[in-house]
């Protein structure tokens, strides 16, 4: 006798095959027996991962539909397979208008309880973490290394002129243009989600992500401020790096040119900025220190998530709770993205201090902050939201390569031309 027909059935944690954009759904179905994953897909985007029991039903909450979503009829399907192709059942959803509700940023990240914890998930992102070391940060520092060592040719192939000190702005003025830079780093951070615009629900995400910027500014800094106070009594002074807010927007343009969500972001250089001088190891030691709490808050706020997003998640949600959520989300994002950047022993970077520090401390930042990363946003049960997953796999790796062809090239340059350049006379 054959087996009957798989079937799949969407509500919204009230009951209803009906909601907002961003609204949470409730699946369940069953004939899936033979499955060991069941995908579920809304309008042909993953967005999570169920798995059958000894029946072959599923069931299952904490997915969201994409906070994208146009209002109208919509299909929700389940296959056996991550690319989707095979359908195994369908049901209809009716996205419903609502002038605010949970952002494609926000239900693009997964929640804490869809998120794998078995031995073979952990083992291939750590491999992945592993690779991704090898692969960039050895280019990284030989890059690095070796424009240190030519730093002024390699200023003369440009006809760059000398560099000037800059002044630095006190009091009223800095303040100012503090909370001024973090505002426009919120707005870049906004266009992450693709459906940020001028209306009231981009305004509730911009003011959650303003918020969550202001937090990391203070809070990510505090193991290096208590440390300077009871050494030398200075509190420090609110300080922004103008040039990280560029760095910011390209990640912001990397990510929506890659379909990549919820994207990647860099996070605005803001924070407490010190006159007090401290030795190199000192210096080392207090950025290692920010970064491992800047970890463990990025993680406390990834768990404050879940109750948050379960009433986020409800229609009709409050505007409190959904902008609280966009909050919580950015500082987890920047938390874990931040790290594995930052710790690429590069010149001006965090990671070149914390190495000349300590190398095991070091190796230690940039495991948990890149293998975090690949874990939540690029693990194949994780719920991750997108169908470009592999592609962007594909486009990373590219950009590795060229990189570290462009750094193996450059050092080979310096290492092998006939003779040295040298500085024209003043």
């Amino acid at each position: 006798m054959p087996a009957p027909p798989a079937t799949v059935d969407a509500r919204n944690p009230k009951g209803d095959r009906s909601g907002p954009p961003g609204v949470g759904l409730d699946v369940s179905g069953t004939g899936y027996l033979g499955c060991r994953n069941v995908y579920v897909f809304f309008d042909g985007t993953r967005v999570g991962t169920l798995q059958p029991d000894a029946s072959g039903a599923i069931t299952g909450g904490g997915l969201s539909v994409p906070g994208d979503s146009a209002p109208g009829q919509h299909v929700v399907t389940t296959s056996c397979a991550p690319s989707g192709d095979a359908v195994r059942a369908t049901a209809s959803f009716l996205v419903t208008d609502a002038a605010v509700h949970r952002s494609a940023f926000v239900t693009a990240l997964p929640e804490p309880d869809q998120i794998s914890f078995n031995a073979r998930a952990l083992a291939t992102s750590a491999i992945a973490a592993v690779a991704f070391i090898l692969l960039f940060a050895f280019p990284y520092e030989l890059f690095n290394s070796t424009v240190e060592e030519n730093y002024d040719e390699i200023r003369h192939w440009f006809r760059l002129p000398a560099r000037a000190v800059a002044a630095t702005a006190h009091g009223r003025r800095r303040t100012v243009g503090f909370f001024v830079l973090n505002l426009l780093a919120a707005i870049a951070c906004g266009f992450l989600s693709p459906d940020f615009g001028w209306n009231r629900n981009s305004g509730v995400l911009l003011v959650g992500m303003f918020a969550a910027l202001l937090v990391m500014s203070v809070v990510f800094s505090l193991p290096a401020s208590i440390a300077i106070y009871r050494r030398f009594g200075e509190r420090g002074t609110l300080n922004f790096l103008p040039g990280s807010l560029l760095v910011s927007i390209v990640m912001v343009v990397i990510s929506r040119a890659l379909d990549f969500r919820p994207g990647y972001f860099y996070g605005a250089m803001a924070g407490l900025a010190f006159t007090s001088a401290l030795s190199e190891d000192s210096v080392g030691r207090v950025t290692a220190a920010n970064w491992a709490f800047s970890l463990i808050v990025s993680i406390g706020a990834f768990l404050a998530r879940a109750p948050v997003a379960d009433a986020a998640a409800q229609p009709g949600a409050s505007v409190w709770w959904i902008g609280l959520e966009a909050c919580l989300v950015l500082i987890f994002l920047w938390g874990i993205e931040s790290l594995a950047v930052a710790m690429l022993p590069m010149r001006f970077l965090d990671g070149k201090k914390v190495i000349t520090w300590n190398r095991v401390a070091w190796s230690v930042l940039f495991f948990l902050g890149v293998f975090a990363t690949v874990h939540v946003l690029f693990s194949p049960n994780s719920g991750y939201v997108g169908q470009t997953a592999a592609g962007v796999r594909i486009a990373v790796a590219v950009l590795f390569l060229v990189f570290g062809a462009i750094s193996v090239g450059l050092w080979a340059y310096f290492r092998y031309r006939p003779q040295r350049w040298a500085p024209p006379p003043a």
